[in-house]
């Protein structure tokens, strides 16, 4: 049995309850799968609920102290810690009860860590300076990791660019934690502005939106689609896991920073011209220094940091674990 243990919230974001959802749907090809949720309030824990069923992944959810009971107990098993902010306890009952313990992280925010694999699909991942409780640690770091969605992505956007921006899709997570659809909706007027409303958080977020001509909502679970047969110009989007996704699409990307564990992401996609950095104050003048050139390089420069494999890359690796034991 493999064992995920995540969170999501209306304040914390759905990214790492998405991302171990897509981890997952490889890894249940060989295994069984089950996760382990914190337990919230009613609103959160709904969100939550939804997603996995629809995933048909079973599931649990325990509050803090039966989650360090559960942790206690000696077994055979695979635990995946997949949260932002995981307790140093934890990691220390897992590596000593479980028979391997692994860690999705981004940004290096820990004391410590001590388990037997630890993944960083960002490209910054080998920069952050790691302390290791266990020496024989297994790194999976860099783009050879990215976790995506299980959507085809052959071919998903060969469209040739075109020097001016029409159409620009606006993604900010499940939860929208910095109001950003609202608050860019109500100040970029002069294009075509295209938002899909995944879930009703989203859906009451936006909805003094709909008295404006120039955004366009959809409620769709393909968004590739909608980005293809839209052809959206330029993206909008989070630093989180998502913005792997958008990579693919060989569209410019405009990055914010939702939340603090995606300072890393912003500086150094930044810096390497991923991504155009941005933020609600000069959005309006970095969209209107985009040219051909800075469209052609940021995307170039994104290709590099993402790769379709990441998921089949990482489960080798954990299924070869499992198998020499």
């Amino acid at each position: 049995m493999i064992y995920f243990l995540t969170e999501s919230g209306v304040k914390t974001g759905l990214g790492h309850l998405y991302r171990s959802v897509n981890l997952s749907n490889e890894l249940k090809k060989k295994n069984k799968i089950k996760f382990i949720l914190y337990k919230k309030n009613k609103r959160d824990n709904d969100n939550a609920i939804k997603i996995l069923k629809r995933n048909k992944i079973d599931f649990q959810l325990l509050n803090n102290e039966k989650i360090v009971s559960f942790l206690r107990l000696k077994n055979k098993n695979i635990i995946i810690f997949d949260v932002p902010k995981i307790n140093l306890k934890y990691l220390d009952l897992a590596k000593k009860n479980f028979f391997k313990s692994i860690i999705v992280d981004d940004e290096n925010n820990l004391k410590y860590y001590n388990t037997d694999i630890i993944i960083n699909q960002n490209s910054y991942a080998n920069k952050l300076k790691y302390r290791f409780k266990n020496k024989n640690i297994i790194k999976l770091f860099g783009a050879r990791y990215t976790i995506l969605p299980k959507e085809k992505f052959s071919n998903i956007n060969s469209r040739k660019l075109d020097n001016k921006i029409k159409n620009i899709f606006l993604i900010f997570g499940g939860t929208d934690v910095k109001n950003f659809y609202q608050k860019i909706g109500k100040k970029i007027k002069n294009f075509k502005l295209h938002i899909n409303i995944s879930n009703k958080i989203i859906s009451h977020k936006v909805r003094k939106l709909r008295q404006y001509k120039h955004i366009q909502f959809y409620n769709s679970k393909n968004v590739n689609q909608i980005i293809k047969n839209k052809k959206i110009d330029l993206i909008l989007s989070c630093c989180g896991s998502g913005l792997y996704q958008m990579f693919l699409h060989k569209i410019p990307v405009i990055g914010f920073m939702c939340a603090e564990n995606q300072k890393n992401a912003y500086k150094y996609y930044g810096k390497v011209g991923a991504i155009i950095p941005s933020n609600l104050v000069n959005l309006k003048k970095t969209i209107k220094k985009i040219n051909f050139k800075t469209k052609t390089q940021c995307i170039k420069e994104a290709q590099k940091l993402v790769n379709i494999k990441g998921n089949s890359n990482i489960s080798k690796i954990i299924n070869r674990e499992i198998n020499e034991y």
